[in-house]
């Protein structure tokens, strides 16, 4: 039933409908996020990465990181994942460039190649691909458009091939609730993306998060954020203040990012 419903909202999404913790996908990433994250220690750390494109995630693997978790209020970014995982295993590419140009025929050969797995999610998403090529839904429409092109891996190598093969569990979350629904992990870093950009000048929601962050890190755990959008002085100055009781900041430049710390 869950299956159906996320196959169902998919497809009014493609049809430009909004709805509740589903949305676009971003098909790639529009930060650098290949030099900024190489300014931090992956290596054996536990990360908790927004979905998004995935790439956030790929890129934690790929610099060392022992376990990734993954994140997202939007469920369509984890089944996005495992076409993204299948690409590089079996055709050695990064981005499925050819779903955009709605090519069914590229996604029968990539399903085609797809072994069976126990991951169940990995066999709840071929099933979900599976339903939308029967379906030939029009994928153009699936993805945000946005001119920004962000810095990751340049190519697939084996290194990058078993990053994207790393197991990543999932957890559909969101920072702004007063108390999230998670297990007692503790990580070192928290990929966070431009998340708090959608907070802006809602107190509540950048509170909320901040608590949120504060009990899931580690002692002197790290949050690497970015800001893609245009925010005023004061929705910056709010976040920093409020931000300030619990974690230091530190600014690693308009191009890359800015990180809290926890105290």
């Amino acid at each position: 039933m869950e299956l159906l419903k996320d196959f169902l909202a998919c497809e009014d999404v493609c049809k430009g409908r909004a709805l509740d913790n589903y949305s676009l996908i971003y098909f790639k990433s529009n930060e650098n996020i290949r030099d900024f994250y190489s300014c931090f220690d992956f290596d054996n750390k536990d990360v908790l990465s927004v979905m998004s494109s995935g790439d956030q995630a790929f890129m934690a693997n790929y610099l060392g990181a022992r376990k990734t978790d993954t994140f997202d209020k939007n469920i369509l970014a984890h089944y996005y994942l495992y076409l993204r995982k299948w690409q590089v295993k079996y055709n050695n590419e990064q981005y499925p460039e050819e779903l955009i140009d709605n090519n069914y025929l590229w996604l029968s050969d990539l399903l085609s190649k797809v072994e069976p797995s126990i991951d169940r999610y990995e066999n709840t998403s071929f099933r979900f691909w599976y339903m939308h090529l029967k379906h030939q839904t029009r994928f153009n429409k699936l993805f945000f458009s946005d001119p920004r092109e962000g810095k990751t891996i340049d190519s697939v190598d084996n290194k990058f091939i078993r990053a994207a093969s790393k197991r990543m569990n999932f957890m559909r979350l969101d920072f702004f609730d007063k108390d999230i629904s998670i297990k007692t992990n503790k990580y070192d870093i928290v990929l966070f993306s431009n998340i708090l950009d959608w907070a802006r000048s809602n107190d509540k929601f950048i509170l909320n998060t901040k608590n949120n962050l504060y009990r899931i890190l580690k002692d002197d755990g790290i949050v690497l954020c970015n800001s893609l959008m245009n925010s005023s002085k004061e929705s910056i100055d709010l976040e920093r203040y409020i931000f300030s009781d619990d974690f230091n900041y530190q600014n690693y430049g308009k191009d890359k990012g800015y990180v809290y710390r926890k105290k």
